[in-house]
């Protein structure tokens, strides 16, 4: 079973000395441009405050990536990026990597952090992800992530705040935007107070112990079903209820594995809450049959939910 990070299954891995923006998207792909154009019907009238966003690359060669509104606001791939050279030509982060989703709709890179996080001996590496779209589906924002390097298990820092949106620096495409790099410094500053709270947390977490038979309910209460397919004859159930029944058994069966040992990821968490937590991301993050899919997830900041339900039934 692979064991990679997200930004490794989509994207270019940057493994040269880049401390520039510029360089990252050239290596990256991403050093083309897009423009808006009016938008008309097929019989040549034009449709107001409404404008589709183009893609010109280095060859000259277009595509439509989406319709907008009339306040959307192009920010090039460039602009979008350089604002962080300012914390990598400090040393407080390097470009690790950078790609796009939906053939340019989404950019993105990933920032890795020079400090070196331990819960315990288990080591953890954080990352911030810079993400922006041309097809107005998000703002530019910035998402921390903490990475355990046992098993490459993502951990997205915003599920500390349960819904809290903004906590990060976040701009949207209107035309009175501003990319300020004194408030990605100040993001920057809050990135590094959750990796902390992570590791106080996890240390907690590292703590308590949890036995097989708490976990056995705990995966249960993750990855629920109704009592109407949980409890009822396989015989009678619908052929979407059988579907979603054998989904849920997976992934409990999954984690499970997880928990004792069989992916040799658990030796310095087992039977602690902890080792509870990360057998769940690891289930979420590694078995998964559709890798892509689920690295898009990460990369986009929305495979929080079960993640953050674990943590909750967990007492936190």
């Amino acid at each position: 079973m692979s064991r990679r990070a997200p930004w490794t299954v989509i994207g270019s891995k940057n493994e040269y000395n880049v401390s520039t923006a510029n360089e990252l998207i050239t290596l990256a792909n991403l050093d083309w441009r897009v423009n808006l154009s009016e938008v008309q019907t097929i019989d040549g009238l034009e449709i107001k405050n409404r404008f589709a966003t183009v893609r010109t690359d280095q060859d000259g060669t277009q595509s439509v990536l989406s319709v907008v509104g009339g306040r959307y606001q192009v920010i090039q791939n460039a602009e979008i990026f350089s604002c962080l050279d300012d914390v990598v030509g400090r040393g407080e982060a390097r470009y690790a990597a950078a790609g796009e989703l939906g053939g340019g709709k989404v950019v993105w890179t990933v920032l890795e952090l020079p400090e070196d996080v331990s819960v315990g001996n288990d080591e953890h590496t954080g990352y911030i992800v810079a993400r922006s779209s041309h097809d107005g589906s998000t703002p530019f924002q910035m998402t921390p992530i903490m990475q355990r390097l046992a098993c490459t298990n993502g951990i997205n820092l915003t599920i500390l705040h349960g819904k809290k949106n903004n906590q990060y620096y976040s701009i949207r495409h209107t035309n009175n935007y501003q990319l300020n790099v004194e408030d990605i410094r100040r993001a920057l500053h809050l990135v590094r107070e959750d990796m902390a709270a992570y590791v106080d947390m996890s240390n907690v977490l590292s703590s308590l112990r949890f036995d097989d038979s708490e976990f056995k309910l705990f995966v249960q209460n993750v990855f629920p079903l109704p009592a109407k397919i949980e409890f009822v004859p396989e015989e009678m159930l619908s052929t979407g209820e059988k579907r979603t029944k054998t989904a849920a058994i997976r992934k409990r069966t999954n984690a499970y594995s997880v928990w004792l040992g069989e992916t040799d990821t658990q030796h310095n968490l087992r039977n602690t809450k902890f080792g509870a937590f990360q057998a769940i991301v690891e289930t979420i993050d590694h078995f998964n049959n559709n890798k892509n899919k689920q690295a898009e997830r990460a990369l986009l900041g929305t495979d929080t939910n079960i993640k953050q339900r674990a943590l909750q039934l967990l007492g936190v």
